[in-house]
């Protein structure tokens, strides 16, 4: 990421860069590199910055066909990663059992959206499944 230290669109965006890196880092090691760097005291040789902040992809392995400009999808997150993915043609990575918990709140999202009264049975259900989660999650982490 090019930016300015005195641009706020920049100053905003740094959270969600930052966060975008961990994930990526975590789902795709070293296939993947976040980096900052200052464009006020900095330039790119080949590539004229017109504003800030500029994210540049370079895809591992392209070499002269130069980077790939995603600053358009800095507004929203899932986005941004989506076009990150795309630019680095990387696959997306899914844990194990994902698809099957996708599927499973999906229906759960179906079945709620058809009860006409309240929902006081259907968050005490998730709430329940809520529990069984985090103390799997517990077991796995301690």
């Amino acid at each position: 990421m090019v930016y300015a230290p005195w641009c706020g669109h920049c100053k905003t965006f740094m959270p969600k860069y930052d966060k975008a890196a961990a994930h990526f880092e975590a789902k795709y090691g070293d296939e993947i590199v976040f980096a900052r760097m200052d464009g006020t005291a900095n330039e790119i040789e080949g590539y004229n910055v017109q504003g800030f902040p500029t994210v540049l992809v370079y895809p591992k392995g392209v070499g002269e066909d130069g980077p790939t400009d995603v600053s358009q999808s800095t507004e929203n997150l899932k986005d941004f990663a989506k076009e990150v993915r795309v630019a680095c043609n990387l696959t997306a990575v899914k844990r194990e059992g994902e698809s099957e918990y996708e599927e499973a709140a999906k229906r759960f999202k179906a079945a709620v959206k058809k009860i006409k009264g309240s929902l006081h049975l259907s968050a005490q259900a998730l709430n329940e499944a809520a529990d069984q989660v985090e103390a799997a999650a517990a077991n796995e982490s301690g």
